[in-house]
C-alpha cells in the first residue's frame, strides 16, 4: 500500500468516535483501489496495441487507393484489403474500445474515441465490401459469417454501454469566466446508435450481396463458357496454332488511437464514395436511364439463391409425416421473408444509386445545352467522328466483356483501359 494511504490509516486509528469495523473497511477499500492502479498499468500498452492494429487496417486500405489512382481504377478494387481470416482477426483487435465493458471511460477524449472506432467500422465495412466477389461459394459464407458474429458482437455491446449509461452525454467548457461557464453538450448515445444502424445496414448489404454475388457468378461463368468455345472457334479458322485529460486506464495511448483511426476514416471514405459514383462508367443511353430509373424492378440473380434454396427439398430425413410438413412450412415461411427483405435491400440501394445518375442527367443536359448554344450562335467547333477501324475495334472488345444484363453497354475509355490491362497481362505472360 501506498506511504500516503498507511499515514492516512494510521491518523485514523488515532480517533476513538469511528463506528466499529469502519477501519477494516476503510484498509480493504484502499487495498482494491491501489490493487486496480496495478492491474490497469498495461492498458496503455494495449491502447497502442489496438492504435497499431488500426494502423495494420489504414496501410491496406491506403494500397488499394494507391493502387487505383496508379492504374486509373476510379472503382479501387480490393487487391491488398480483403475480407479473409487475417483481417477479420485484425479489425476484431482495433474494435477494443467499443466492446470494452469495463471501463466506464467517462472522459469527453474516451468518449470520442469510442465513437471514432464505431465510424473506423463502417468504414472498414464499406472498403471490403468489394472483396466479397473475389471469394468462392465456401470461402464467401466463412467469411460473412465471421463478419456478422464481429459486427453482432460489437452492436451488442455498444447497445448495452447505451442502455448502462456507459455512452453518455459529454459537456465541454466553450468559454470560462470566473463562475460563469458556458457547455456545450454532446448527445453521445444518439451518435453511437445512429453508427449501430449504419453497421447494421452495412451488415445486411453484405449478406444481401453475398446472395447475389453466388447466382450472378454462375450466370457469368455459363456466359464465359459460351463466350470461350465461340472464342476457340474462331482462333481454329483464323489461326491455327490532440488532450491532456485522460479519464480511463487507457491514459495517453486513446489519443493515439483517435488519430489513428480518425485518419484511417478519412483515407479509407475515399474509395466507397468513388465507387458510388462508378455506375457512371456505363455508357449513358435511353435504355439504360430508363433501367436505373425503375428502382422497384429487382432482377431474377438478386433472389434466384434464395428461390433455389425455396424449391429445394428438405435435406434431413424424418421419420413424422407431420414433422416433415412443419420443416417444410417453416423453410418456405422463413426463405419467402428472405426474399422480401432482399428485394426491399436491393431497392433500397438502387434509389440510393440513382443520386448519382440523376447528377450526371444534369450534368449531361447542361452539356448538351451549351453546345446546342455554340452552334446557335455561330461558335466553331470540332466534332469528333469515328472512323470505321474505331468502332470495329471497339466492337471487337466489347464482345469480349462479360455482363450480367447485355443492354448495359461499357464506355469506351473503359473499354480501352480493360484492353489495355489484358494485353500487359498477355504480355507478361509471353516473357515468362
Amino acid at each position: 500500500m501506498a506511504p500516503y494511504s498507511m499515514n492516512t490509516l494510521f491518523q485514523l486509528e488515532n480517533c476513538t468516535s469511528l463506528p466499529d469495523g469502519f477501519l477494516d473497511f476503510l484498509e480493504n477499500l484502499m487495498y482494491q483501489s491501489e490493487a486496480q492502479k496495478v492491474f490497469s498499468q498495461p492498458m496503455v500498452w494495449i491502447g497502442i496495441y489496438i492504435a497499431i492494429a488500426s494502423l495494420f487496417c489504414i496501410l491496406p486500405m491506403l494500397a488499394d487507393l494507391l493502387h487505383g489512382l496508379k492504374h486509373k481504377k476510379l472503382w479501387f478494387p480490393c487487391k491488398y484489403f480483403t475480407l479473409n481470416a487475417a483481417s477479420l482477426t485484425v479489425i476484431a483487435v482495433a474494435m477494443k474500445l467499443p466492446v470494452d465493458l469495463n471501463n466506464s471511460m467517462a472522459n469527453e477524449v474516451d468518449q470520442a474515441a469510442k465513437l471514432g472506432s464505431m465510424a473506423f467500422m463502417c468504414t472498414i465495412m464499406a472498403n471490403l465490401l468489394l472483396s466479397l466477389a473475389s471469394m468462392d461459394s465456401k470461402e464467401l459464407l466463412t467469411n460473412i459469417i465471421a463478419l456478422c458474429v464481429l459486427v453482432i458482437t460489437l452492436v451488442v455491446n455498444v447497445c448495452i454501454q447505451i442502455q448502462t449509461g456507459v455512452v453518455s452525454n459529454t459537456s465541454v467548457v466553450l468559454n470560462s469566466h470566473g463562475d460563469d461557464n458556458s457547455f456545450i453538450t454532446y448527445k453521445n448515445w444518439l451518435i453511437a446508435f445512429i453508427y449501430v444502424a449504419m453497421l447494421l445496414v452495412l451488415l445486411m448489404i453484405h449478406i444481401c450481396s453475398a446472395l447475389m454475388i453466388l447466382k450472378s457468378k454462375q450466370i457469368l461463368e455459363s456466359k464465359y463458357k459460351v463466350a470461350h468455345e465461340t472464342a476457340l472457334k474462331d482462333l481454329d479458322l483464323q489461326q491455327p496454332g490532440r488532450v491532456k485529460n485522460y479519464g480511463s486506464d487507457y491514459k495517453w495511448s486513446v489519443v493515439v488511437i483517435l488519430i489513428t483511426q480518425f485518419t484511417g476514416v478519412i483515407l479509407g471514405t475515399i474509395a466507397p464514395l468513388s465507387r458510388y459514383f462508378a455506375s457512371l462508367s456505363f455508357k449513358m443511353s435511353i435504355i439504360w436511364i430508363w433501367n436505373h430509373i425503375r428502382v422497384f424492378k429487382v432482377e431474377s440473380y438478386c433472389t434466384q439463391k434464395l428461390s433455389d434454396w425455396k424449391q429445394s427439398s428438405i435435406p434431413m430425413k424424418l421419420s413424422s409425416r407431420r414433422c416433415k410438413i412443419f420443416v417444410h412450412d417453416l423453410k418456405v415461411l422463413s426463405l419467402s421473408f428472405c426474399i422480401g427483405f432482399q428485394k426491399m435491400i436491393v431497392v433500397a440501394c438502387k434509389m440510393i444509386a440513382f443520386i448519382p445518375i440523376f447528377i450526371a442527367i444534369g450534368f449531361l443536359s447542361c452539356f448538351h445545352c451549351w453546345k446546342w448554344l455554340k452552334v446557335m450562335f455561330g461558335a466553331s467547333y470540332n466534332v469528333s467522328v469515328e472512323t470505321t477501324t474505331q468502332l470495329q475495334h471497339k466492337k471487337n472488345v466489347s464482345q469480349y466483356v462479360l455482363q450480367l444484363q447485355d443492354d448495359m453497354e461499357l464506355a469506351e475509355r473503359i473499354l480501352t483501359r480493360i484492353s489495355k490491362s489484358v494485353n500487359r497481362l498477355i504480355q507478361t505472360a509471353e516473357s515468362q
